[in-house]
């Protein structure tokens, strides 16, 4: 459907062909920018607050950290009670994170030098 608000001018022609089929050629003469598109939810102008995700990525690191501390203290009880699987998943996470501060950090100095 071509409304007005993207077409101008329109130019029409029509050729009979026998019959009675009719062969109809459209050619656009004149267009206009599209209208600006208004939606009904409108995202306010507000700029992220971590843009490479350091902070959050240091956050859980240390998290993760701090109660792989406390699962090392706590191993005998984790043992006692069939959860000896929590210090292994800490670590884990705790590792993982190193891996994840060691990127973002990294993707942080490239962005700094892209926009220098």
């Amino acid at each position: 459907m071509i409304t007005q608000s993207t077409v101008a001018c329109r130019h029409i022609v029509g050729i009979r062909i026998g019959d009675g089929a009719v062969l109809v050629r459209t050619r656009v003469i004149d267009m206009e920018e599209p209208s600006e598109h208004h939606h009904f939810l409108v995202q306010a102008p507000v700029p992220p607050a971590d843009v490479d995700g350091l902070a959050v990525i240091t956050v859980g690191t240390a998290v993760f950290g701090l109660v792989s501390v406390v699962f090392a203290f706590a191993g005998d009880w984790l043992a006692a009670n069939d959860h000896s699987s929590w210090l292994q998943v800490s670590l884990s996470g705790f590792v993982l994170g190193l891996v994840g501060s060691a990127y973002c950090w990294r993707r942080r100095q490239r962005r700094r030098v892209g926009e220098e």
